[in-house]
C-alpha cells in the first residue's frame, strides 16, 4: 500500500522473475482499477491467469499474454469479485537472452506496477476525485 485516502488507495506490485512452482499475483475485483506499468523489462512476458482454480492444469493453460508497455495506463473495470492476476515469465527467445545474465540483480528483472483501485460511485462522480492525485492517475 503507498496511499490511502477515502474513496481510493494507491498500491504498488512488483512481479518477481517466476520460479517453476511459483504463483501468479491474484486481485479480486471488487473496485476499479488503474494499472500504470513503472517498468516492465524487455526480456519479460506477462500472462493474465486464466479460468478455473488457479494453479490447475485447466487454468494454466488458458493463461493468455497481455501487451503491457512500459510507461502506458490501463483501466479494469469492476467486475463484482472475480479474480483478475498476473504471472512473469522471461522471454526464452534469442533476441532477449543477452538481457539475462547470471549477474542481472533480481530488482533487474522485476515488473513495477502502479494500482490505482477506485469504487465504482466515485469514478461516475468525477467530483469526489481529490485534486492532488499524480498526473498519471488523471
Amino acid at each position: 500500500l503507498v496511499k490511502r485516502n477515502g474513496d481510493y488507495s494507491v498500491w504498488k506490485l512488483v512481479l518477481p522473475r517466476y520460479v517453476r512452482g511459483g504463483d501468479p499475483i491474484v486481485e479480486y475485483r471488487n473496485n476499479h482499477r488503474i494499472l500504470f506499468i513503472e517498468k516492465i523489462p524487455k526480456s519479460s512476458i506477462v500472462f493474465s491467469i486464466g479460468k478455473g482454480i488457479i494453479g490447475s492444469a485447466a487454468e494454466e493453460n488458458s493463461r493468455k499474454k497481455v501487451d503491457w508497455e512500459e510507461g502506458r495506463s490501463y483501466f479494469f473495470p469492476c467486475l463484482k469479485g472475480i479474480a483478475c492476476g498476473w504471472i512473469h515469465k522471461q522471454d526464452g527467445s534469442e533476441n532477449n537472452k543477452s538481457d539475462v545474465t547470471a549477474n542481472s540483480a533480481d530488482s533487474d528483472m522485476e515488473v513495477v506496477i502502479y494500482m490505482l483501485k477506485v469504487s465504482s460511485e466515485v469514478i461516475d462522480d468525477g467530483e469526489k476525485l481529490p485534486t492532488n492525485m499524480p498526473q498519471w492517475v488523471k
